[in-house]
């Protein structure tokens, strides 16, 4: 159970990451 708890909070890391770095990424490309 721990696994699946781990790798969804990753997974929404990485979402928030990607989410947050798109804008500024794509406003310089």
């Amino acid at each position: 159970m721990a696994g699946v708890m781990m790798q969804r909070s990753i997974a929404a890391l990485r979402t928030r990451l990607s989410l947050g770095q798109a804008g500024p990424f794509e406003s310089e490309k």
